[in-house]
């Protein structure tokens, strides 16, 4: 298949600027993003603790993480027409105040509903900002470190996610739940001093979304196929760091929310993969052999909820967070590589089908559990990994071209 020759540099060198993006730069988009994935994905530990305080059923509280990132799916099309139109800066001076004053809600409503509103409305902002820090990196970077800056990109939204995670868990048992919310506005409120050291010019001058675009670059052969390995990962993968709480909480009812979220560790410590990328790639021999050996690392652990242990759970959060980190390292560079569409519309795509997959797995999954059980879950979460699978096998001796 000749796609996985196609020439991304025309496209990316009309748009770079013929300077190095400076270090501080680069640390100032790490921050944001960091914060970013703090303020989306910290609540998730806290899920048992919301189901209790507002007597919602743990499905329904499972929404508090699907409703925030269900919108992501459709959003980065749409926000990557306004990238046609507005910089990166722009976009970014507008999304980040608002993130933090909707994330304040959460802290003193007393209804679920409007947590919820909030949390959608909140997931409708996020695309903007992501969206804006991958098409930064890109379009100002040189072409030779776009692969190495983009899965530092990836790298830090696991950080940010993870420790997330873990410090909502902290403060929920040191004060209460509410109390991580009004922190994740702080944080936010913080990533707005990063923003004033960010080139406020960066635009992605040849972003045009319409439905013939949009169609142009998922026909672009094997580009879909490809495409799809990182969303049906991320399907297992929410859909494992959304039940894990409540699994926990049915094995040890006396479990803190702090004990829930240093789980998470497990996971946190796998981000440093995203580091050592370029090591790992040339371990395996390519990038298809690197993301093949994560997958079977991620089907091969999964078994372990079996065991219906906190040991299990150990290894099946390591395993498959080992198994998804290098898939998600990997994926944002060879999608920008071996797209022919420009980089707003090719990540935007990237984002709307990963996103869907995402949201999707935080919820249908756990439903699939609590009518049917742990055997039919499990099953639908290694039917996705195998078909990742297939595709990174499928495609592991073809070099995709390097810039």
């Amino acid at each position: 298949m000749n796609f996985l020759h196609l020439d991304f540099r025309r496209h990316h060198n009309a748009a770079y600027s013929g300077k190095n993006q400076s270090s501080a730069e680069f640390c100032c988009i790490l921050w944001i993003t960091c914060c970013t994935f703090i303020c989306m994905y910290g609540p998730q530990p806290l899920l048992t603790s919301i189901a209790e305080t507002f007597a919602v059923s743990k499905q329904s509280a499972g929404l508090v993480m699907t409703l925030n990132i269900a919108p992501l799916a459709l959003a980065p099309i749409l926000y990557g027409f306004i990238l046609s139109r507005f910089t990166t800066f722009q976009l970014l001076s507008g999304a980040l105040p608002l993130v933090a004053a909707i994330l304040l809600i959460p802290a003193f409503t007393d209804s679920f509903n409007i947590f919820l509103s909030a949390r959608a409305l909140h997931g409708m902002l996020t695309p903007a900002v992501m969206l804006s820090l991958m098409t930064h990196i890109v379009v100002n970077a040189n072409p030779a470190q776009v692969q190495r800056q983009m899965a530092l990109y990836a790298a830090f939204t696991m950080i940010g996610s993870f420790s997330g995670r873990l410090m909502a868990g902290a403060v929920g048992t040191i004060f209460n739940w509410r109390a991580s919310f009004i922190l994740f506005s702080g944080l936010m409120i913080s990533s707005l001093i990063a923003l004033l050291f960010l080139n406020r010019h960066t635009i992605s001058s040849y972003t045009v979304f319409s439905l013939r675009s949009i169609w142009q670059t998922l026909s672009q052969r094997g580009f879909f196929a490809i495409m799809m390995i990182a969303p049906l990962t991320i399907f297992a993968h929410a859909s494992i760091l959304n039940f894990l709480p409540f699994y926990m909480k049915h094995l040890h009812p006396e479990i803190t929310d702090f004990g829930i979220s240093s789980m998470y560790l497990l996971a946190f410590s796998c981000s440093s993969l995203g580091f050592l990328s370029k090591r790992v790639i040339a371990f395996f021999g390519n990038e298809m052999k690197g993301m093949r050996a994560g997958l079977i690392v991620f089907l091969c652990v999964l078994p372990a909820l079996f065991l219906k242990s906190i040991p299990a759970i150990c290894i099946t959060m390591f395993g498959t967070s080992i198994g998804f980190t290098l898939v998600y390292t990997t994926m944002p560079g060879i999608v920008n590589r071996i797209s022919c569409s420009g980089t707003g519309i090719t990540n935007g795509i990237y984002l709307s089908v990963y996103y869907c997959c995402s949201a999707i797995g935080t919820w249908a999954p756990l439903y699939l559990y609590g009518h049917y059980g742990l055997n039919p879950y499990l099953l639908t979460l290694s039917a996705a990994i195998c078909t990742a699978l297939t595709i990174t096998c499928l495609n592991t001796k073809r070099e995709i071209k390097k810039i």
